[in-house]
């Protein structure tokens, strides 16, 4: 992801020209009667310093002109890499193969839950959830119960051989990018549209997963579909 600086409003910074001044003189009155004090006798202790500091605060804080309070843009290869490796990581092995053979039938399905929308917090919050909705779904399918932690959860799947190791690393990657548009991050416009088009995509290989232990889970015997 590439950084960008988040700006801070000047106008939330600034101070009146009145508190300023009252600041300042009262902070070099009690610096001068500090240094006087017997005790002290004009040594620069830790009060001075915070007094001086404390007198000149207003100022600085009308200098500042920005401050850094993120490092994160979302661009169109921080979308399309995840996901890439998502559809690569479908066409291996075994359960691979059901994945792949799953996902362009599931993915046209997927695509109305997906919202058309240029809001990058709704658009990725939706295909969170709808992300977690089927990790928790192949978890009741291999008879184990889901960590409140989606993370965890897609961890435990791949220890229970429900989920390629291949699949969930893609998955991590492809979450830390929603999870970073849901807090704020920046989007371009590209991103945006590769995220819209992509989602399906996506959940169509969790769906695959789904199937995939839907099958293995037949008794045996009984006509898989």
């Amino acid at each position: 992801m590439k950084g960008q600086v988040n700006r801070v409003d000047k106008g939330r910074l600034a101070v009146p020209s009145w508190a300023r001044r009252v600041l300042f003189w009262a902070a070099i009155i009690l610096l001068v009667i500090h240094l006087f004090t017997p005790q002290v006798k004009l040594t620069v202790d830790g009060v001075s310093v915070a007094l001086l500091v404390a007198a000149c605060l207003p100022w600085l804080l009308d200098r500042i002109s920005g401050l850094k309070v993120g490092d994160v843009e979302i661009s169109l290869s921080d979308v399309q890499e995840p996901v890439k490796e998502l559809e690569a990581a479908a066409e291996k092995g075994e359960v691979g193969k059901t994945v792949q053979m799953t996902v362009d039938a599931v993915v046209v399905s997927a695509k109305p839950l997906v919202p058309d929308t240029s809001n990058p917090v709704a658009l990725f919050a939706v295909v969170r959830w709808e992300i977690e909705r089927r990790l928790k779904e192949l978890a009741a399918l291999r008879g184990t119960s889901a960590s409140q932690d989606i993370r965890t959860t897609a961890r435990m799947l791949v220890v229970v051989g429900a989920m390629p190791i291949a699949v969930y690393e893609a998955l991590q990657k492809y979450l830390t990018v929603a999870n970073a548009a849901i807090h704020g991050a920046d989007v371009s416009s590209d991103a945006m549209d590769e995220a819209r088009s992509s989602a399906p995509t996506v959940l169509a290989v969790l769906d695959g997963l789904i199937v995939a232990a839907s099958r293995q889970k037949q008794p045996e015997g009984e006509d898989k579909p």
